[in-house]
Formats: structure tokens, sequence, C-alpha cells
């Protein structure tokens, strides 16, 4: 029998590369349980996710889109970060 390279206490989460895993490194655990149990919890650091990727995409490109817009998309983001903190912290 093959062992694992890591204890599995430690195993990767197959969240870690979503934004809200990165930002919110003390609930880890949390965050994998609440997306595995939770389909509400996922689409909500999913969407977190993808406005996250779609700001960035957009700042490195210096794509042309308005600063209403972008700050839109920003504050959109942030609710979004606020909300997903929120269920972890009171859950």
């Amino acid at each position: 029998m093959i062992g694992l390279p890591f204890p599995l206490k430690e195993r990767p989460s197959c969240w870690a590369k979503i934004t809200a895993f990165i930002e919110f490194p003390d609930f880890h655990q949390k965050i994998d349980e609440l997306a595995n149990a939770d389909p509400t919890f996922k689409a909500l650091i999913l969407e977190h996710d993808k406005l996250d990727k779609q700001i960035r995409g957009l700042e490195m490109r210096e794509s042309p889109i308005s600063d209403p817009e972008m700050e839109r998309l920003k504050q959109d983001r942030i609710r979004l970060k606020d909300e997903v903190y929120h269920r972890l912290s009171h859950h």
C-alpha cells in the first residue's frame, strides 16, 4: 500500500484555489465543510471567485471598462466577501 504524501488531516482541499479559501486562511476547514454540505454557500464562494478573477483580469490587461463599472464590480466583490465571512463566522 502506498502512503499519502501528506497526513490525511492536512489533505489539500478541492477548494484550495478558490479566492475565499485564500482570503480566509483561518477558515479552511469550515470552507471545505460548508462548500460540500451547503449548495447556497458553494454558489456564494464560486460567485465571489468568478467576480474576483474577472476584476483581476481586467486590471492586469488594463481592459477598457468605465470607472463606475469597475467600482460596481468591486462593490459587488466586497458584498460577496462580507457575506462569505458572515456565513463562516456564524456557522
